[in-house]
């Protein structure tokens, strides 16, 4: 279940990030500039393509049993019957042997390997480019009407506190206003009228902005960093596993033929 549970949610949100981009912010603010949408809808294209590629061979990196005789116990796999390869790690989730695995990824549901390896650091690359992209150009222009509509002093500590009371006081409002309804068997409005029109003030803002606005900046700093990380380890010839493994393998028992190409 979760390994298709992840991939869809990975869909979705990328689908839903180029509606909000291209629909609610583009098309909804009535700006020109096409070039910096068709770049972004490039990066969103190939970073969906190598997705569905990325997918397609998540089990590409399984290691088969070969016959090879029985003599190294400290690489023979008991699970998969068969003697490892250099750099070759058994993925439990997966139950199989990975060779040069990297790390089990639920996004993909499945391992990172010798032969994904590459595909999935391209992935990484164009999804942050993508992120990055969307935040950059889209941001600007939301900042722009939400100063319209509540005015320039709503990014100030003491106007985003008035706004978190707000919420909290509307959420326990409409907890209060569900149970009421439960018990005496009649509707009763969630928000209060004076709740109500302090929220009008900010009507004309679109929740797929704070979406873009707030859920985007997490994504851009998570990807980006976690791109810079694999190809870090890329250039060095290493794997997750091999960074934050108990035992450390010395750089001499690497063969030059697992080398990403």
């Amino acid at each position: 279940m979760i390994q298709v549970i992840f991939p869809l949610t990975g869909y979705g949100l990328l689908f839903y990030s180029l509606y909000v981009y291209t629909v609610r912010v583009h098309a909804g603010l009535g700006l020109q500039q096409d070039a910096v949408l068709a770049i972004g809808c490039g990066l969103f294209l190939l970073s969906v393509l190598t997705y569905t590629r990325l997918l397609w061979e998540r089990n590409g990196s399984f290691q088969v049993p070969d016959g090879r005789a029985k003599d190294d116990d400290s690489r023979y796999c008991q699970k998969c019957d068969l003697v490892r390869f250099p750099r070759t790690k058994h993925c439990r989730e997966c139950d199989a042997c990975v060779l040069r695995m990297d790390h089990h990824c639920p996004w993909i549901g499945g391992c990172v390997g010798l032969h994904n390896h590459k595909l999935f650091l391209q992935f990484l690359a164009y999804t942050a480019s993508y992120v990055i992209w969307i935040w950059m150009t889209g941001v600007p222009a939301i900042l722009d009407v939400i100063q319209s509509i509540a005015g320039k002093d709503i990014f100030t500590l003491s106007r985003l506190w008035t706004v978190y009371v707000l919420y909290l006081w509307s959420l326990l409002s409409a907890v209060q206003s569900l149970v009421t309804s439960i018990i005496t068997f009649s509707w009763h409005p969630f928000l209060s009228p004076s709740l109500t029109s302090q929220w009008s003030v900010y009507a004309g803002i679109e929740l797929h902005w704070l979406a873009l606005l707030v859920i985007g900046f997490l994504f851009m700093l998570v990807l980006s960093g976690f791109a810079c990380f694999h190809f870090y380890l890329a250039l060095r010839d290493k794997t997750t596993r091999e960074i934050f493994g108990r035992r450390r393998q010395r750089p001499d028992r690497f063969p030059a033929s697992t080398k990403i190409h």
